[in-house]
């Protein structure tokens, strides 16, 4: 079935009304929740929602799923750790199982999760990204082998344009690595969204990547979040797994809309540089590390912005304005 055929009932019984001032709860038929494979904890979401209220980290459940409602998982360095905790206020953590693992993880397929979320984002941004993570962050799985940050095996090359050239220089292969055992002791960052929609194990690599493949996986997660509309992804979560629109996600209610207490967990690193700052060739060897990623971020932010319409038709509320659609388009171009 074409999901946005799946979106529209949901919505369409999830809010017969939206109230400005207050966060409303929609019954909804239990038939079709079933038919949407979409669940609700209780009868009734909290009719209040502290946003002021920050968890310690607690982003990675190493732990086989155990009954989760809401599979999220985590692309890494995507806001996944930002919007699980976000998402707790709301949904409960004990609702959520979130990890940087594959969507098809080995075992996974005996927990039947009713709702699958996961974020995507611009992978020219994405690998500068994880580039200042390996230099920057002191990474305990690869310090007690020494290979981390300020240890002796640390390897990491001293700029961002030789570290992507090695990478795409390097011949692609099949491999199984954990993550010390990469090159440069840290992650691969080849096509690094893709990877994981289509691996079954966090150390399985690829020498080829079927786009076609990836965009499938894609379409078999039941909402797709844009890492630069955070806060409208987050809108868009909720009113898909809980079937309520906060009272903040009107982006034409500025005070409203400025009361979101986003989460911003930067795991201890920071930078100022831009992708865009860096010369030509260096663009071109990062575009030669995603060009399925390219394709899959493309996929995913129509698909996103189709689901906007779909959530603002139902509400009769503005969630992504003109100026940050207008944005986001600017970064498929």
């Amino acid at each position: 079935m074409n999901r946005l055929a799946i979106l529209a009932p949901l919505l369409a019984l999830a809010a017969s009304r939206w109230e400005s001032d207050d966060v409303e709860a929609v019954e909804v038929e239990s038939s079709m929740l079933l038919q949407l494979n979409i669940d609700r904890a209780s009868s009734e979401p909290d009719q209040e929602i502290d946003y002021s209220f920050k968890p310690p980290e607690d982003c990675w459940d190493t732990a086989e799923p155990a009954g989760q409602e809401i599979f999220f998982v985590h692309l890494g360095k995507i806001g996944g750790c930002s919007m699980t905790a976000d998402l707790a206020n709301v949904v409960n953590r004990s609702n959520i199982f979130s990890n940087q693992v594959c969507l098809h993880q080995t075992g996974f397929e005996h927990f039947p999760f009713n709702v699958t979320l996961t974020m995507l984002r611009r992978p020219l941004d994405h690998v500068l990204s994880m580039y200042h993570q390996c230099t920057q962050t002191p990474n305990p799985v690869l310090m007690i082998r020494g290979v981390g940050v300020g240890e002796p095996g640390y390897d990491m090359p001293d700029t961002f344009g030789e570290w992507v050239h090695a990478w795409a220089e390097k011949p692609r292969e099949d491999y199984e690595a954990q993550l010390w055992e990469n090159m440069f002791h840290c992650k691969n960052p080849t096509e690094m969204m893709s990877h994981q929609l289509l691996c079954t194990s966090m150390n399985q690599h690829f020498a080829t990547i079927s786009t076609t493949a990836a965009i499938s996986a894609l379409e078999n997660i039941s909402f797709v979040g844009i890492l630069e509309a955070y806060h409208e992804s987050f809108c868009l979560f909720v009113a898909g797994s809980r079937n309520f629109l906060p009272s903040h996600c009107n982006c034409e209610d500025e005070a409203k809309w400025n009361s979101f207490n986003q989460t911003k967990e930067e795991h201890g690193h920071e930078y100022t540089d831009r992708i865009e700052d860096y010369p030509e060739e260096v663009l071109k060897d990062v575009e030669e590390l995603t060009k399925a990623d390219k394709m899959v971020y493309e996929k995913g932010m129509h698909r996103f912005l189709k689901d906007m319409d779909q959530l603002e038709k139902t509400f009769g509320v503005k969630v992504l304005c003109p100026a940050q659609r207008d944005t986001l388009l600017q970064k498929i171009q």
